[in-house]
């Protein structure tokens, strides 16, 4: 057998040694569905988080902080100095934990095997 293997014989993770990748199914619909809730709920907690706190501010304040930054406004330097990047630092904390627990569940079921 030569080091080269044909397209049909590349064997995919999670699949059975006989399955070939001509057998493989996609769903992209189903995909951009749920990556659309995904991103809908991350940008929704995110904003909660930002905007919700000891002192409440307006969703629209915490719009303006983002994009049209005043220095002599006390709620936009809370907004930026304190609470986006806690919402920055939780989502990225949030995805490596995702990736870590996904590889984790990767590794038990090829343990199985």
């Amino acid at each position: 057998m030569s080091s080269v293997q044909k397209k049909s014989e590349v064997q995919v993770p999670f699949m059975e040694p006989e399955e070939k990748v001509e057998d493989v199914k996609t769903r992209p619909i189903a995909a951009t569905i749920i990556l659309a809730i995904g991103v809908t709920a991350i940008v929704i907690g995110m904003a909660a988080s930002i905007s919700i706190g000891v002192r409440d501010i307006h969703l629209g304040t915490v719009f303006e902080a983002v994009f049209a930054f005043n220095p002599n406004n006390d709620l936009h330097q809370i907004i930026t100095s304190l609470r986006l990047p806690r919402a920055i630092a939780g989502a990225m904390v949030g995805a490596g934990f995702a990736v870590a627990g996904g590889n984790h569940a990767r590794d038990d079921t090829e343990s199985i095997s």
